[in-house]
């Protein structure tokens, strides 16, 4: 659904508000029964904060809404895109104040321009329909909002020198590619850096890894 996260979080708000209406709790009352704090508990009603599904579902036993604010959250996350795996993660990503990647063979995600995230997911999804190969590189592409927020996370990326040579999608797409993350890294809170291929073996060898 175009528009998800935004509009999405703000219909939750809504929904989550309702039911605690129902309920009789304050936001101070539902934030000790569900072990967050309540100014988080007033970003989700207001949609300007996300979450993970583990919170919804102990705020849907809390409300006593049976199910209801669960099969909803799970609904909105049905048309946003994104793999079932990879939701909480995006939830944590829009939450973070900082985020460090290393990347062993692909340029991050979150950094990834158009045709080169399409070339990607063309590759590992080759029985989708090109809408829903549509919908998973805008889904994609959405997760750099994060970057370009006034007071988004600091990012720090360390990529191997190979992933920078690998022509994925073609010698133009790459060239936007490398193009995007200079000027990414060309602002403040970004840094990204480069493991040289000659270098010996290090700690980071054995795989990806995201904090």
């Amino acid at each position: 659904m175009e528009g998800f996260p935004e509009a999405g979080r703000r219909r939750f708000g809504y929904d989550l508000r309702r039911w605690r209406g129902r309920a009789g709790l304050t936001q101070a009352q539902l934030a000790s029964a569900v072990f967050l704090r309540q100014s988080q508990i007033s970003g989700i009603e207001r949609g300007s904060k996300g979450t993970r599904v583990e919170q919804i579902r102990r705020m849907d036993e809390v409300l006593n809404a049976g199910g209801v604010l669960l099969k909803r959250w799970e609904d909105l996350h049905r048309e946003d895109g994104y793999a079932s795996w990879a939701r909480d993660f995006v939830a944590l990503e829009r939450e973070a104040s900082e985020i460090r990647t290393y990347q062993l063979s692909l340029v991050p995600g979150i950094l990834q321009v158009e045709p080169y995230a399409r070339a990607l997911i063309q590759t590992g999804r080759p029985g989708d329909t090109p809408a829903e190969i549509d919908e998973a590189v805008n889904a994609r592409i959405r997760r750099q909002a994060v970057l370009e927020q006034e007071r988004g996370p600091v990012f720090k990326a360390v990529v191997e020198e190979h992933v920078l040579r690998r022509p994925i999608g073609g010698g133009e797409t790459m060239r936007q590619q490398l193009g995007h993350m200079l000027d990414v890294a060309a602002t403040p809170r970004v840094t990204i850096q480069v493991v040289p291929m000659n270098s010996e073996v290090h700690h980071g060898a054995d795989g990806a890894f995201t904090l």
